[in-house]
């Protein structure tokens, strides 16, 4: 599974977002409901153990005497004696500087690790069997930039605990994973949006399929690339994609990930296409117990009205990740990402109406924005992984529209929480 989701998983660890829900997140960064995931912990090369373990063996022996056992050739060389053969030919070729640091000595066959088409299996083959599913949680906690501005009257805290938890499985056969997870979020703080202080909100569900498309690992150069896709459904068991009346959000999405010593770089771009009963979010008059006075509302029926705004209907997301191992347990991940957004056209503002400008564009409204993510992944044990992070998801540009804003730090509007800091625990097995 790990393989397979090398591309898909470790952008949005780099990034600290599930892919699907960039956009949403960008539409209405106050009310966001999504959950962080975790940076996946992955265990360390078997051949870097292997070669540290061989370089502290003992000078193998070459000259010991064979023992006697039946020839097992024409020549009348026992078993012993070819043995030996192979060792000092070995020992040769790596004197004469032939090969590399490390002689290679052939392993013995291991009838019992035969396969049914009378292949050997190699230890890749052995973790993958035994790693067909695995179950996965994290904790994330989070706090956004507006708690640190001086101008108290401009001062907005938000901060909360995010909990999302899920589990996996690698089909055998066809060798596709399917994965769900789900969360929730704690609130601590109330500083606009729609979130009460102390609320608890459910998250979206999302399940997906993934699958490795192609792979190519050079032990000697520790060159990888793999390239890897995805497909995801949201079901919408938010209160946030309650309210708007979706159905669900499929979101495809294609990647890549090249990787040279401890360094690697990581690309995906998804398409995200949401699937709404109106074009507007709604809500029950009934259950309003605040006194409200929003224009652009419209009553649809009895017990729904519906809400001022477009609902966004299309998103294409671009993420980039750069990743730097110090050591096996200590990664830095810098990430990249930006979006474009396009609400549903509903043929309600036209060049007829006479509130709409003269250079104004109808038809489909569009957004952009950018998240830029600084994290330090510690994974001390093989299924746990603490990470010490920053994300920053906001416009592209200023509301000028003159300027682009510097994507990792909102140096323009610190009261709007775009920036985060965040603190995340992760598990795996």
């Amino acid at each position: 599974m790990k393989k397979h989701l090398t591309i898909l998983t470790a952008l949005s660890a780099a990034l600290l977002l599930p892919t699907a829900a960039l956009a949403q997140d960008a539409v209405n960064t106050e009310s966001n409901d999504g959950v962080s995931s975790a940076v996946a912990p992955e265990t360390a090369p078997a051949e870097a153990a292997a070669s540290e373990s061989a370089s502290t063996e003992a000078p193998v022996e070459t000259n010991a005497p064979a023992q006697a056992s039946a020839p097992v050739d024409a020549s009348g060389k026992t078993e012993a004696q070819l043995k030996n053969e192979k060792l000092e030919e070995a020992q040769r070729r790596f004197n004469a500087g032939e090969v590399g640091r490390y002689v290679y000595v052939p392993p013995e066959k291991d009838e019992s690790a035969v396969d049914a088409d009378g292949e050997t299996k190699d230890s890749d083959d052995e973790e993958k069997d035994d790693k067909s599913w695995h179950v996965f949680a994290n904790a994330t906690f989070d706090l956004g930039l507006g708690a640190f501005t001086k101008d108290e009257h401009a001062r907005k805290i938000r901060s909360r605990f995010a909990f999302a938890f899920g589990a996996s499985y690698t089909i055998p056969v066809i060798d596709v994973t399917i994965a769900a997870e789900t969360g929730f979020s704690q609130w601590m703080s109330k500083a606009g949006g729609s979130n009460g202080k102390y609320e608890f909100r459910w998250a979206d569900t999302t399940v997906g399929l993934s699958r490795e498309i192609w792979s190519y690992k050079d032990k000697d150069t520790k060159f990888n690339f793999d390239l890897a896709a995805g497909l995801d459904f949201t079901l919408p068991t938010s209160k946030a994609s309650i309210s708007q009346n979706l159905y669900t959000t499929i979101a495809p999405t294609l990647g890549f990930n090249i990787g040279l010593a401890g360094l690697s770089f990581s690309y995906a771009i998804t398409y995200a296409h949401s699937f709404h009963e109106y074009t507007s979010s709604t809500y029950d008059p009934s259950e309003v117990d605040i006194l409200s006075r929003s224009t652009g509302n419209e009553i649809l029926s009895a017990h729904d009205v519906a809400a001022g705004g477009v609902l966004p209907e299309i998103a294409v997301i671009n993420e980039f990740a750069l990743t730097y191992k110090f050591i096996e347990q200590l990664a830095l991940a810098v990430g990249l990402g930006f979006g474009d957004i396009w609400s549903y056209d509903n043929g309600t503002i036209t060049k007829d109406d006479e509130f709409v400008g003269m250079y104004s564009k109808v038809g489909r409204g569009h957004s952009q924005y950018s998240k830029g993510t600084l994290a330090l992944t510690y994974t001390p044990i093989s299924y746990l992984s603490l990470t010490l992070g920053m994300t920053s998801t906001q416009p592209w540009k200023t509301a000028d529209n003159k300027t682009v804003r510097f994507p990792w730090f909102d140096t323009v509007s610190p009261s709007k929480n775009y920036t985060k800091f965040l603190f995340n625990i992760a598990f795996i097995y």
